[in-house]
């Protein structure tokens, strides 16, 4: 039987649609490695609510910082703080107005514009705890409180870039009191500021301030954590149902595709026996134009009826799916010798040699044994419709776990961009194509499913003018007694 063709079922172009819901395509500029367009879309919208907090921020600190100037105005940091509280304010109004006019913003926009907030956020406060007594002061633990924002705002690499820059403000500002001595004028513990349960009160509250930001941002988390563990199963659920749908429809498929297939094949051979009365003979005289038009039948004919097997054997591969189906423990090299014998006289009526090597021990393989034979048969025809005329070699390699069998033809060669389409069904080659030999392009995709059903793979390496080299690899096991022959 001839099975083959180097196919595959792919147009010669291939547009597909990108890919959706991997990364975000927004309308200017790419998404970050690591984020969703739906991480993206989060994003704008703590933008957006960072800036709303700010104003929050500045409006209870310009209270605060007033409120303390007129009941403590000797202090001396007060007129810093009022600087920082209202650079905050200005800064926040750039913001708003950058929301209000950017719209649908770009992902990486976004991620760049939370990340100028965050920087301006950190060195404002770093301006505020060395004014309010450093870092030993009441607002130092608000340092912490705005780097859990910055980690929940901001992709994972720009938090670290964020942490280290207010790690180093942290720093540089011990440094500058402890060893340097740029101490502030005024600290809300010394004397004749004010009493001196207010500097410890103030700390708990910055501290409570601060654990309870933490704690609310980590509550909101675990809350759209498990919104989307839920967005995540129900859409797991609906592909579960979806896939055992597309099975029971694949299902249908083959089994409708082996009924046709198996019903067509008696009224093919009534068709091609009642040609072969005519053809023959027994029911009178033909003229030469009578005999070349049937015999032009016959061929369609058998073509047809080729193709038929072609798609019955498919369907009997794609039916049994699973790895060790059907299969049998037996001598792959006793195998390989009787396709080769069998195959020689057809080859030599063509013109074409076959030789094996590499199969003077027993090599034991576990698989289907019919059908992998269909792949050395597929091979072997498909090297000498395709060789032009020259030797077909076949030879075994094994080492302690595969055994590897090359076929290799010395015709033309297969152009590279061909080489990625010839293991799918009806695809062939336009140099098959227009050489006018017949194939249904499904005996590579036929061989394949066969040998990974089997556990091992096939691959093809080919050049232009050098030929083609088909390489079989299944794995070794230990032989059962008897051995299959």
């Amino acid at each position: 039987m001839e099975m083959t063709d180097r196919s595959e079922h792919a147009p010669e172009d291939d547009p597909r649609p990108a890919e959706s819901g991997a990364t975000a395509t927004l309308p200017s500029g790419r998404a970050p490695v690591g984020l969703s367009a739906e991480d993206c879309e989060t994003l704008r919208d703590r933008v957006v609510w960072l800036v709303r907090v700010r104003w929050v921020v500045v409006a209870v600190g310009l209270v605060a910082v007033l409120a303390g100037w007129a009941l403590w105005p000797t202090a001396a940091f007060w007129e810093g703080l009022l600087a920082a509280v209202l650079g905050v304010g200005l800064l926040n109004i750039v913001w708003s107005s950058r929301i209000r006019a950017g719209g649908q913003s770009a992902c990486t926009d976004n991620v760049r514009f939370s990340l100028w907030q965050m920087v301006s956020d950190f060195a404002f406060l770093a301006v505020a705890v060395h004014l309010t007594g450093g870092i030993g002061g009441p607002l130092a633990p608000l340092f912490v409180l705005h780097g859990v924002f910055s980690a929940v705002l901001l992709p994972g690499s720009y938090t670290l870039g964020v942490g280290g820059l207010a790690a180093l403000l942290l720093l540089s500002s011990v440094a500058l009191e402890r060893v340097w001595g740029w101490l502030p004028a005024w600290r809300l513990g010394d004397p004749g500021f004010g009493p001196t349960w207010l500097s410890p009160l103030l700390s708990l509250g910055f501290l409570g301030l601060a654990a309870g930001g933490a704690s609310l941002i980590g509550l909101q988390l675990a809350g759209q954590l498990r919104t989307r563990h839920a967005r995540v199963a129900e859409l797991a659920r609906e592909l579960s149902l979806r896939n055992a749908e597309l099975r029971q429809v694949d299902e249908q498929r083959l089994r409708l595709l082996g009924v046709a297939s198996h019903d067509l094949v008696g009224p093919l051979a009534a068709m091609e026996s009642r040609l072969d009365l005519f053809l023959g003979g027994y029911v009178g005289d033909l003229t030469p134009d009578q005999r070349t038009n049937l015999e032009r039948v016959k061929t369609r004919l058998r073509e047809l009826r080729d193709f038929i097997k072609d798609l019955l054997d498919l369907t009997a591969v794609e039916t049994a799916v699973a790895p060790g189906t059907g299969a049998t423990t037996f001598d792959v090299a006793a195998q390989l010798r009787d396709t080769v014998l069998e195959l020689s006289p057809w080859a030599e009526s063509k013109g074409v040699s076959l030789a094996l090597t590499g199969v003077d021990r027993p090599l034991t393989v576990r698989a289907a044994r019919a059908r992998l034979g269909l792949v050395w048969t597929n091979l072997l025809t498909n090297g000498v419709k395709y060789g032009g005329g020259q030797p077909v070699t076949v030879s075994v390699e094994t080492d302690d776990r595969f055994v590897r069998v090359a076929v290799r033809d010395r015709g033309p060669g297969i152009p590279p961009e061909h080489l990625g389409r010839l293991f799918t069904e009806f695809y062939r080659t336009p140099a098959a194509k227009a050489s006018g030999i017949p194939g249904t392009g499904l005996g590579l995709a036929i061989s394949r499913r066969v040998v990974t059903t089997a556990g091992g793979s096939i691959e093809v390496r080919s050049e232009p003018g050098e030929g083609t080299t088909f390489t079989v690899r299944l794995p070794l096991v230990e032989p059962e007694e008897p051995t299959e022959r």
